[in-house]
């Protein structure tokens, strides 16, 4: 599970740039720097969520969700 190896990565000289949060499409991310500078960001499916929860969710207009 890539959130929970968050501690792990921050243990290993990571800083959380980004701290774990949950979207409104239904992922939940956080990002990283490594001791070298460089970002990564992780992200994991947390829950479904339906192209109509998403724009409610979001303000936004969705095309093309599947």
């Amino acid at each position: 599970m890539p959130i929970a190896r968050g501690r792990g990565r921050r243990a290993a000289g990571a800083t959380i740039v980004r701290e774990p949060a949950d979207q409104f499409h239904g992922d939940r991310v956080y990002s990283a720097a490594d001791p070298e500078g460089h970002v990564w960001s992780f992200g994991q499916s947390v829950r479904g969520v339906s192209r109509e929860e998403a724009e409610q969710l979001s303000g936004l207009k969705i095309t093309g969700w599947v």
